[in-house]
């Protein structure tokens, strides 16, 4: 593997920035060296480097309650993500099952269920409702 200091591309110079973010990449380079000890402190430092810089502003306070409901953030994201997804697996199923035995004549993107909401006739058929086969 070629040294952290020379570029893939040898006319485009890197500045002291660019090295230090290198070096930060290369500590986890493969994810076999992780040190999850050495990670802690440094988020631990870096915390109380935030807080020491912080004062009383309006800025302050709320950047303080980020910090603090962060890991919240990314959980109801998460949750949010996780049900969308269910309920377009749920609905997409629903109206797949539903295709296989006819189409809705009103829009073909409603299942038989809504398709028939107010239209079941006394015999239980939907003249909406148009089967395959007859």
């Amino acid at each position: 593997m070629a040294p952290v200091s020379t570029s893939p591309v040898s006319n485009i110079p890197r500045t002291a920035e660019d090295e230090q973010v290198l070096r930060r990449i290369a500590r986890y380079e493969d994810f076999t060296t992780i040190d999850w000890v050495q990670d802690a402190q440094r988020e631990r430092q870096r915390v109380q480097e935030l807080h020491a810089k912080l004062d009383q502003s309006w800025r302050s306070l709320f950047i303080r309650a980020y910090e603090h409901s962060q890991a919240w953030w990314v959980i109801l994201l998460v949750g949010l993500a996780i049900g969308v997804n269910a309920a377009f697996i749920a609905i997409a199923t629903e109206w797949l099952s539903d295709l296989k035995l006819g189409y809705c004549q009103t829009g073909w993107w409603l299942n038989e269920k809504f398709c028939c909401w107010e239209t079941w006739d006394t015999y239980g058929s939907c003249p909406d409702w148009r089967p395959w086969s007859t």
